[in-house]
């Protein structure tokens, strides 16, 4: 342990303690448990994933026609490069900059080449434009970047131009980084915030054009699987790029005790790598489900099928839209606004009304705080009573666009889970950091019997507050907006690719947004729960409750008014359909209760506006 305690000491004086990670001998003296574990999970993992790259390549050549077998093979590489990547990630974390970098550069190349697969199968621009003229196949919508350009070959041509340039542009910027990596460690966490906007706008850019050309040719081809396939390699770009970046966000906002251990980075890399790898091995099943399925050979396809998928798929959506019954398809833009009717109107303009009412509540709290508020609270208080206006913003853009609803729910979704990891932060700035608040603690203690698990936990017993159950409490809340943005962004991935099965598949994502919620919302009642009795001038409980409130409003209310307006609503007549009313009621329910909240909290965020020293 002598040794150990050496190597930490090296560094000297001053350490940057969010970024430091300690020498390779010293991380694997200090943190043998953890990484043994996390190791063997991951190994585990990977023997999975070669396992079934292995098995997919032997279908592939099988069931493949020839043409298409060194194109799957190279897509299916992606898997077995993620997790290889974050294994050596988890051995090494000095390179672990390097390991995220890596595998997404070969992901973006990996996506160009199936793209042009794709294109070569389909016979160009000019060949899809064709088909849909000698089909009378009007073509479905693409994506609102793209609408401004009429001509559909042009149309195409920058949709194809937009899958491109993710590749090449994500290299030029990948090579900058490394380059700034091995010249000056500092210097590139400093640039994270700088290179952050174009990474994104890249992506963004993308995601748009892979959707809009799948739009475009998957209608004409609907039996072919390997667009499928397309979807299920599209999700190793959010495992691998989005949910780093928000890792990364929350990281970096978060506040540390510093260590010269190196603990925040080291359980940083920890937590990202096993959630990376968790999530590859849940796709890497869904892929081997998938290819397992395929059983017809290559030789038994018919070349003239095509003709005859075409005539199926437009004889359904004729009798989708000859069906009496109500639908579940959501009106565009204008086709709602052609058909609203003056409830509707009258539940829009209020809706705005009181919008606007709570973002004067909002600026007023916010005025507040600015002028007599402690200056280490101020942002992150701040952040918290921005809930409150974000979330009946968004209900004024899902009443107004009927389509954007699901994105609506999972920004005010996404949010709320950061918003709970930054309660928990401001917490710990109240009583001056977790080696204070062990100090104040020193002959208290707490229970891990809280609400909502207080009945699975049975056998914990109260327990005095340490260094390592803070850890705990902070790992159960910062899962949140991990594990809820990953799952949310692919849930919108299936929203948009195949809205039909929306509602059958989000079942199996389920279970995991469930249990995650009630890990994170057991986090936030030990916290609460423990600091309450003891600061009771913070007013923390109230502070909790109104935060805890949006949640419930969001998750359980809507249940409820679907069973009430199911129940006593029987017009359904498109476009304003039973789920247009549906959302209409709960947003303008959502809408008053929020400017309700945020008066409330505004009362509670007055009450630290001088904290005491200690």
């Amino acid at each position: 342990m002598n040794s150990t305690e050496e190597l930490i000491s090296q560094p000297g004086g001053s350490i940057d303690c969010r970024n430091y990670l300690p020498p390779l001998r010293a991380y694997y003296a200090e943190y043998a448990i953890p990484l043994s574990l996390s190791l063997a999970a991951g190994c585990i993992v990977w023997l999975w994933v070669t396992y079934v790259f292995a098995e997919v390549i032997r279908r592939i050549k099988r069931h493949t026609e020839k043409g298409q077998v060194m194109v799957l093979i190279i897509a299916n590489t992606v898997y077995f490069t993620v997790v290889t990547f974050n294994v050596v990630a988890l051995v090494v974390p000095h390179i672990a900059v390097i390991c995220d970098i890596v595998p997404f550069v070969a992901f973006c190349w990996c996506i160009l080449v199936f793209f042009r697969y794709l294109k070569e199968s389909v016979g160009g621009d000019t060949a899809i434009i064709e088909l849909y003229e000698t089909k009378a196949i009007e073509p479905p919508q693409v994506c609102p970047c793209f609408r401004f350009i009429y001509d559909k070959k042009r149309q195409l041509r920058a949709i194809r131009f937009g899958i491109m340039q993710l590749p090449i542009y994500n290299s030029v910027v990948a090579s900058i980084q490394l380059l700034i990596f091995s010249y000056d460690k500092d210097l590139f966490y400093d640039a994270f915030y700088v290179i952050l906007p174009f990474i994104i706008t890249s992506i963004v850019f993308y995601v748009g054009s892979s959707v809009s050309f799948i739009k475009t040719v998957a209608p004409l081809y609907p039996d072919n699987p390997i667009f499928k396939r397309f979807f299920l390699l599209q999700l190793v770009l959010i495992i691998t790029k989005p949910q780093i970046i928000v890792l990364e966000l929350i990281y970096n906002l978060s506040t540390f005790e510093c260590t010269e251990a190196g603990e925040p980075k080291v359980y940083m890399n920890i937590i990202k790598q096993m959630v990376i790898l968790i999530e590859v091995g849940i796709v890497t099943v869904f892929s081997y489900k998938f290819y397992t399925s395929q059983q017809q050979p290559a030789g038994e396809k018919s070349s003239g099928s095509n003709e005859s998928m075409v005539t199926d798929v437009l004889t359904e959506e004729n009798l989708t839209v000859t069906d009496g019954d109500c639908t579940n398809e959501l009106p565009t833009v204008q086709e709602y606004l052609d058909g609203i009717t003056l409830p509707l109107a009258i539940i829009i303009a209020t809706t705005v009304m009181l919008s606007i009412a709570t973002f004067g509540v909002f600026f007023k709290n916010a005025y507040h705080i600015l002028h007599r508020t402690p200056k280490q609270f101020k942002t992150k208080s701040i952040l918290l009573l921005t809930i409150y206006p974000l979330v009946t913003l968004f209900g004024v853009v899902s009443i107004s666009v009927p389509r954007a609803f699901f994105l609506c729910d999972t920004v005010m979704h996404v949010y709320f889970m950061i918003c709970a990891y930054v309660f928990f932060s401001l917490c710990m700035q109240y009583v001056d950091g977790e080696d204070a608040l062990i100090k104040s603690t020193d002959s208290q203690t707490f229970s891990l019997r809280t609400p909502p698990l207080c009945c699975f936990v049975p056998l914990f017993k109260r327990a005095p507050v340490t260094k390592n159950r803070l850890r705990f409490v902070r790992m159960l809340i910062m899962q949140l907006p991990v594990v809820q943005t990953a799952l949310f962004l692919a849930l919108n991935v299936v929203f948009v690719e195949d809205y039909p099965n929306f509602n059958r598949i989000i079942l199996y994502f389920v279970p995991l947004i469930v249990i995650s919620i009630l890990l994170g919302v057991w986090g936030l009642n030990i916290l609460v729960r423990m600091l309450a009795p003891l600061y009771s001038d913070l007013k923390l409980m109230g502070k909790y409750f109104v935060l805890q409130a949006v949640l419930i409003l969001c998750r359980i209310q809507p249940l409820v008014i679907a069973g009430i307006v199911s129940s006593s609503i029987s017009d359904c007549v498109f476009p304003i359909t039973l789920q247009v009313q549906k959302n209409a009621i709960f947003q303008l329910c959502l809408s008053f209760e929020m400017m309700v909240l945020s008066c409330w909290a505004s009362l509670l965020y007055k009450s630290p506006s001088i904290i005491g020293p200690g």
